[in-house]
């Protein structure tokens, strides 16, 4: 489209962007505009972020605290790893269920700028990879067998295996957050102003 034939339809505000997005929450297809994104992503995604951190807070807030000298090299190791996966957790469940709900708004705004939908949901694939393994190791800590594989302080290659598997959990978290970030700063520009492969502008028209 020429700039003679084109009309810019007016942005649209914060009601009809939560009535879009609310209507197309796993829409992986079309195009969004920054308003309609913005709009529904940043106000929704902080309010649901923090009532689900207070809700995890409350669940899995801190009981009765063992008496720490007591333990075995063996349980204070477990002990270490399970209040450790514990904090993961009250920030992964809430911050992956901000992500899952906001995949598809992210995917239709990076497809405004016909930048590809694996972009879009690499971060949250990224992000469920580190909350399984997060999850894989708060499941275990107390099973006898892996207290027995990976709980002896004297074993060093198999304290050594468990580090491993939380590096990469972090670095898998490290990697969702930076492609997260990219997506963002890709959806601070406007849209394509004529169609792409992902359908016509929500924002340019033929006039």
């Amino acid at each position: 489209m020429t700039q003679e034939n084109v009309k810019v339809l007016p942005a649209i505000g914060f009601a009809e962007a939560t009535k879009r997005g609310f209507r197309n929450l796993f829409n992986f297809k079309q195009r969004s505009r920054r308003s309609e994104f913005w709009w529904f992503c940043l106000p929704w995604g902080v309010i649901l972020l923090v009532l689900l951190s207070v809700v995890c807070m409350l669940v899995n807030g801190p009981g009765d605290q063992p008496n720490q000298e007591n333990m075995t090299a063996e349980e204070s190791t477990a002990y270490a790893v399970q209040e450790t996966s514990g904090v993961l957790l009250n920030v992964l469940v809430p911050w992956l269920v901000v992500l899952v709900c906001f995949a598809g708004c992210l995917t239709r705004r990076l497809h405004d700028r016909n930048v590809a939908t694996w972009m879009g949901l690499a971060p949250v694939v990224l992000f469920i990879l580190f909350g399984a393994i997060i999850c894989g190791v708060q499941l275990n800590v107390d099973n006898p067998l892996y207290l027995s594989l990976f709980g002896d302080n004297e074993d060093f290659e198999r304290i050594a295996h468990l580090d491993n598997w939380l590096f990469g959990a972090l670095a898998a978290l490290a990697l969702s957050n930076i492609m997260l970030l990219v997506d963002l700063v890709i959806c601070l520009f406007d849209g394509d102003k004529g169609p792409n492969k992902y359908g016509e502008s929500t924002k340019y028209i033929k006039a």
